[in-house]
């Protein structure tokens, strides 16, 4: 494995590590970067005014520390797979986030030394021997504030532009009835989701439906601060909500629940909506996000939310559902606009969500609490049936996935390739509450406990 040497920034001291060979398998947690630092036999200070280089073989992995003089640790880690690299990095703690080098993309890394000084780390990648090796260099430059905005500002740009691809759809004639179960809104658990929580103050003096699913969207963001591997003690969302009262903080599966809870809590259909990337089968990690829809009756429409960002994104003032939203960027429309209460920018929300709208798919029961006469077993077998599977939508010649992220088998999903019964018209009733539509039926309690 060849090597130079890093240009070391003012303040650091640079460390360098190629790992030996490992299974194609990417770890699932980085290790911690102290125990790497307190191996004195995988350490190297590198000079000054150089750069580093190293060529990787298919699943090899190679490791770059940076020190900031005891006052923290930046680490990467890359990974090569076929014609591209995965490169994670981290700035201590348990925080990382990750970029991809390809034959077109160039990856520029924003470093802070414990002085406050800035650096800009550039990656670039080059295949060798028909894919069979990739060699990486890394060089850092002492760089204004300025001049990292301006490189992100080219680079998101660029890789707006990219993404820009039209997906197409089939038109069934014998379009499938679907038929979601959810809970009724006036189901105990809802209702004390709805009192507990205090949401119809949430959504005072909100004008219409939209205006109160905003409401709910933001207030959602607000209970906690994202964090991508934790897990609630249990999935329902009244745990949800009183565990990130106590402190925790949960995934995007978490703020969908609660988005979609609270939504329904309040008389409006709702469901978790999964999004999935083209590479859903082959990646390792992050193919996924999970976000709200929610029927919105003065527009007559679903509506995509996405409340750990705080997004509902609009075309024209008029609020859009996923696919919608998909093809509103892919036509590069200029009345594509997000709305949000928070300071997001729209074209790195852009850039990071993008690539989840190929496939959707979302399961038919959509109930959040299960009844008090089922048992545990039950309620599995219940959720397992062929009728309680999950629907997804394929873009028309694409491939069906039947795996996610390599090793978690996708089982009991009808695929199809026609929006329209995917986003099938809702009839919410003045009175009663429930959720009632020609395609779509709400979760009716019998005396057994079970939907009628």
């Amino acid at each position: 494995m060849a090597h130079a040497f890093f240009t070391a920034l003012v303040g650091f001291a640079v460390c360098f590590n190629a790992l030996e060979p490992v299974p194609a398998t990417r770890p699932t947690r980085l290790e911690r970067v102290e125990q790497l630092q307190n191996d004195a036999a995988v350490r190297r200070l590198c000079r000054p005014d150089s750069g580093i280089e190293i060529t990787l073989g298919p699943g090899q992995s190679g490791r770059l520390v940076f020190e900031e003089n005891d006052a923290g640790v930046t680490e990467m880690l890359f990974w090569f797979e076929g014609t591209k690299i995965e490169v994670w990095y981290g700035c201590g703690g348990d925080d990382w986030s990750s970029t991809f080098l390809t034959p077109s993309r160039r990856a520029d890394t924003r470093v802070i030394s414990a002085a406050g000084r800035t650096g800009l780390l550039e990656c670039t990648a080059e295949w060798l021997e028909a894919d069979k090796h990739a060699r990486v260099r890394f060089e850092s430059k002492r760089v204004s504030q300025e001049e990292v905005n301006r490189r992100n500002t080219e680079r998101t740009k660029r890789r707006l532009q990219e993404m820009r691809k039209t997906l197409t759809w089939s038109t069934d004639k014998d379009s499938p009835r679907i038929e979601i179960l959810m809970d009724d809104p006036d189901h105990p658990r809802l209702v004390e989701l709805r009192t507990r929580y205090r949401l119809d103050d949430v959504v005072a003096g909100a004008s219409d439906d939209y205006d109160r699913l905003r409401r709910i969207v933001k207030w959602t963001h607000d209970r906690w601060e994202h964090h991508g591997d934790n897990v609630p003690s249990q999935p329902d969302p009244l745990t949800i909500l009183d565990e990130a009262a106590a402190g925790r903080r949960f995934r995007c599966v978490e703020y969908a629940k609660v988005a979609a809870a609270c939504a329904r809590a309040l008389g409006m259909p709702s469901r978790v909506l999964s999004l999935k990337r083209a590479d859903v089968e082959t990646a390792a990690s992050g193919a996924g996000h999970l976000v709200a829809e929610v029927w919105v009756e003065p527009q007559k429409k679903w509506v995509f939310a996405d409340p750990q960002w705080d997004v509902i994104p609009e075309c024209d003032g008029l609020p859009l559902n996923a696919v919608e939203f998909q093809a509103a960027f892919a036509r590069n429309d200029p009345g594509l606009t997000l709305r949000t209460s928070s300071d997001l920018k729209r074209d790195s929300y852009l850039r990071w969500v993008i690539p989840y709208l190929y496939y959707f798919d979302f399961n038919l029961d959509q109930s959040f609490f299960a009844t008090s006469a089922a048992t545990t077993q039950e309620a599995e077998t219940e959720r397992r049936s062929p009728r309680n599977g999950k629907i997804m939508l394929v873009p028309a010649g694409a491939p069906e996935p039947k795996v996610f992220q390599q090793t978690n088998p996708i089982r009991n999903c009808r695929y199809i390739s026609d929006p329209k019964p995917f986003y099938p018209e809702m009839n919410v009733p003045t009175a009663p509450t429930g959720l009632r539509a020609g395609e779509v039926t709400r979760q009716e309690e019998g005396r057994d406990g079970r939907p009628e």
